[in-house]
């Protein structure tokens, strides 16, 4: 299955993955990936994830976003 990043970010932007507000770190990754919980012990069973320039999400998904850098995205309607 290929993962679009710019198709998440606007899910993100729009709402339609509430409760998220943004790609998963690698905390809250680890935890979706043992517990399928988000902080708080809210239920999400899949990784949204930001893949590193130059790596595809869905060949190397043992890259989260480690809660470094991090941009914005502006939905507009």
């Amino acid at each position: 299955m290929e993962v679009d990043p710019v198709d998440d970010a606007a899910k993100i932007a729009v709402g339609a993955y509430r409760p998220l507000e943004g790609f998963l770190n690698r905390a809250q990754l680890e935890t979706v990936g043992v517990d399928s919980l988000l902080p708080g012990a809210v239920p999400w069973p899949i990784p949204i994830l930001r893949s590193p320039p130059g790596r595809s999400a869905a060949a190397d998904p043992t890259h989260p976003n480690d809660g470094g850098a991090s941009g914005t995205v502006e939905a507009t309607p």
